[in-house]
């Protein structure tokens, strides 16, 4: 593991209180952690003015990075090593792998449970959940296809109750489950070719990408009703990823393939695109927000670059420079000593 490589390393941010020499703790901002889209690396940038903090070599060197998730209390962050077929469990404080766990199939999105004690990763290669035990690091899998033919899992999302609901693009489906092991408990038709799902806090409200036509659409998960797949929004071309705002007001969606915009959605005003921003030349990755809810920290692989969009003012406000080109991305608050 190589900690310091980059003459930028460790910009001190002194107006955020960012003591020197000890990047992980003592200021306002949090940090960056983004996985290479070629190569088995997570990179970590300051969140307050992108100063280059370190990196993470992980196992598997070469194979295709996917997302990036932290557990609650911020001291593990979550790789899905799609191209090697792993995930990697990190450890915050010292920028290590802290264990790995092998022998899934593609796995794409990563989250772990509201106690961080179970991790959950969908499976471009299967139509099973991996459940992973952080605790003995054993792996259960769980059908999630719904019963749908060549369905794969893109998408995993854990609501603070402990709702489990993954995304399957191949069947155009979301699929809830009963946890732990249990069968699903329904399987809801949705828009073509879903890619990313999340959830309201109180969990009754999720909304997706859809691949194909271009929309995220808002699904209604629970109440007294059945669950029901609601209106469309139309955004950019080939949506691959969604973030909401912990407030639920902001939506980001990355626009992928020849698109080299995000949508931005002020749901408070309803729920259409507010407007587009471009973020660079092309090949749009994932996106993460600040805890505020109205910075996004877009990755972009034309130029490699990390984007810094100022939702309210829809404009980059900064580009910072990445080594090679980024695809997953999450935010992790500084901690304590």
């Amino acid at each position: 593991m190589h900690r310091f490589l980059f003459p930028a390393a460790l910009l001190c941010a002194a107006a955020a209180g960012c003591q020197c020499g000890d990047p992980l703790h003592g200021a306002a901002y949090g940090t960056l952690w983004i996985s290479s889209g070629a190569s088995g690396r997570l990179m970590v940038l300051d969140a307050a003015d992108g100063g280059w903090i370190g990196q993470v070599d992980l196992p598997g060197d070469g194979g295709r990075g996917a997302a990036v998730a932290a557990r609650p209390d911020g001291e593990r962050v979550f790789v899905a090593n799609e191209g090697a077929g792993s995930v990697s469990v990190v450890d915050v404080r010292g920028l290590s792998v802290w264990a790995t766990a092998s022998g899934l199939l593609r796995p794409r999105d990563v989250m772990p449970s509201p106690n961080g004690q179970i991790l959950f990763a969908a499976q471009a290669g299967s139509d099973e959940l991996a459940v992973i035990d952080l605790g003995t690091l054993a792996v259960s899998r769980v059908a999630a296809g719904g019963g749908a033919v060549a369905s794969r899992g893109q998408s995993v999302w854990v609501t603070s109750s402990g709702n489990v609901y993954v995304v399957s693009q191949a069947s155009s489906s979301v699929v809830w489950l009963q946890m732990p092991g249990g069968p699903a408990r329904w399987t809801l038709p949705v828009t073509l070719g879903p890619t990313r799902m999340v959830a309201t806090r109180n969990g009754e409200v999720g909304y997706l990408t859809g691949a194909t036509d271009g929309v995220v659409q808002q699904i209604r998960l629970a109440g007294n009703e059945s669950p029901d797949a609601g209106p469309l929004a139309p955004v950019g071309g080939n949506p691959g990823w969604l973030s909401l705002s912990q407030d639920d007001r902001w939506m980001v969606v990355s626009n992928g393939r020849v698109d080299n915009t995000v949508s931005i959605l002020d749901l408070s005003q309803g729920f259409t695109e507010l407007g587009k921003v471009v973020v660079g030349g092309g090949a749009v990755g994932h996106n993460a927000l600040s805890p505020g809810g109205t910075t996004a920290y877009v990755a972009v692989g034309l130029p490699p670059q990390i984007a810094v969009v100022d939702l309210v003012q829809q404009t980059v406000t900064a580009t910072w420079a990445l080594p090679e080109a980024p695809r997953g991305v999450a935010y992790v608050p500084r901690l304590s000593r």
